[in-house]
């Protein structure tokens, strides 16, 4: 009897799982899809945008069709696009919470396409065989991106009047009255990261930023390297030109950091600003207006009392600078009288007054303790005076800490700044735009060749070496 129910149970176990298998696969594929439904299906972008030059991916589901039974045929593209591969994925059937049926099993599709050119493309339809039914699913326009890897960023300008309406400029040229409001937004594409954006106020004109958006700083912020083909704005100008005559948008310094890594010194468009004079006859009080307006923006210039001319850094002065930065460096810091000298300079120069230079002597010193002090906890771990030993070797640690700083300081090379460019890579005529003053003292992070990458306070680029002055 118990043989015979042991037998009776492994046929129930096997029949058991036979019914959960046939029930799954019977789920999976016994529905056979009309072929109405499978006509409607059509190909999916598999990703956001797609590149000229990299492998572009499209999907396709098809329901209760099994991967075996449906077959791809890629006969006939534009000539800018090739087909590259394709895979065929099993569709598992996904359920809601309370178990009800959400999409079925089938299969997952998907096909590589290699685009050459960048723009719109309209790939039709491609042929598919899809259990024994030939269907030609559609694909439609695709926009083609330029690969971000060769892209350079742009800068674009809108314009708009008093009223904040956007003016349609034609031929690149703007024509307004005198005292008139120009508003204009600029905006930066393909652009991983703005470095710099600076600008010179222009003449004869009431020139302000009236806005600073925030689009760029988060993507500064969050180091964002994702595509983005939209334009993103930077700020607003307004510009208000109070004599007659023909301008040009004010000089802008712009550097942005491209997709591929690389600094790179961007140009706002040309346009031409036409300013047509007023026409006075106007009522008094307008009148009185325009003249208190002008005679606003328009002043005498500074009597000699109250204008100091900005004092230029001479050969003798940088002379006289590096003397004071090398007594600081081969001096103790309690015997060195330079530092008052080299800062009192550098206030009549107009300097940024730097900090005391490390000392060598001093660093010497610290290191004959720290190897003393060293020395003698050993002495007393091996006599085994233990505790006289540990505090001797805390104190020998303390001392190396303060040589490796100390240490760090002297070996961090410095220069007097000469002046010239400061460009955003290593080579000539692609500046910056930024300037420092020369006399300046520079901290020199690398070298590579004839260029040396420096920073001071805050602004950092590359310079020739022979516009520096090495601190020794």
């Amino acid at each position: 009897m118990e043989k015979q129910a042991a037998g009776i149970r492994k046929i129930f176990f096997r029949l058991l799982i036979f019914c959960l298998f046939i029930n799954t696969h019977f789920f999976l594929y016994a529905k056979n899809p009309s072929w109405l439904e499978l006509s409607k299906l059509k190909f999916h972008k598999g990703e956001e945008y797609f590149f000229t030059g990299t492998d572009c991916p499209f999907y396709i589901d098809i329901p209760d069709v099994k991967p075996e039974n449906v077959q791809l045929n890629v006969n006939k593209l534009p000539d800018s696009v090739s087909f590259i591969s394709s895979k065929k994925e099993v569709l598992m059937p996904r359920y809601n919470v309370d178990g009800t049926l959400l999409t079925p099993g089938g299969t997952h599709l998907v096909m590589y396409l290699k685009f050459e050119v960048a723009g719109r493309h309209r790939i039709p339809y491609v042929h598919m065989i899809m259990n024994g039914y030939y269907m030609t699913p559609a694909i439609g326009t695709v926009e083609v991106f330029e690969n971000p890897r060769f892209m350079l960023p742009s800068i674009e300008i809108k314009f708009f009047d008093s009223e904040s309406n956007e003016i349609n400029v034609r031929k690149n040229q703007i024509r307004l009255k005198e005292t008139e409001h120009l508003n204009f937004t600029i905006y930066i594409k393909y652009a991983v990261q703005l470095n710099v954006f600076t600008w010179d106020l222009p003449e004869n004109s009431l020139f302000n930023e009236i806005k600073s958006f925030e689009e760029m700083n988060n993507v500064n912020k969050n180091k964002n390297t994702n595509f983005n083909p939209s334009p993103i704005p930077i700020a607003t100008f307004d510009w208000q030109v109070l004599k007659k005559g023909t301008y040009e948008l004010p000089k802008f310094y712009i550097t942005a950091t491209t997709y591929n890594g690389f600094d790179y010194d961007l140009e706002i468009p040309s346009y031409r600003i036409i300013v047509d004079s007023l026409n006075l006859k106007a009522n008094p009080a307008d009148e009185e207006k325009i003249k208190n307006l002008f005679s606003y923006a328009f002043t005498e210039p500074l009597s000699a009392q109250n204008y100091t001319e900005e004092i230029k850094c001479t050969e003798q002065d940088l002379q006289a600078l590096l003397s004071f930065y090398h007594d600081e460096i081969n001096s103790f810091p309690l015997f060195n009288k330079s530092y008052k000298k080299r800062i009192e300079l550098e206030k009549k120069l107009g300097l940024t007054q730097g900090k005391s230079k490390a000392s060598k002597p001093f660093l010497y010193i610290l290191i004959t303790i720290t190897v003393i002090t060293l020395s003698v906890s050993i002495i007393l771990f091996c006599v085994k005076r233990k505790i006289v030993a540990f505090i001797v070797l805390v104190f020998a640690a303390v001392s190396l800490v303060f040589t490796g700083i100390q240490m760090n300081k002297v070996l961090t090379e410095t220069a007097l700044y000469k002046g010239g460019a400061i460009n955003s890579i290593p080579e000539k005529n692609i500046t910056s735009g930024v300037r420092i003053k020369e006399g300046s003292c520079v901290v020199v992070l690398k070298k590579v060749g004839d260029w040396c990458y420096i920073r001071c306070n805050d602004t950092s680029g590359w310079i020739e070496k022979e516009n520096l002055i090495m601190i020794k």
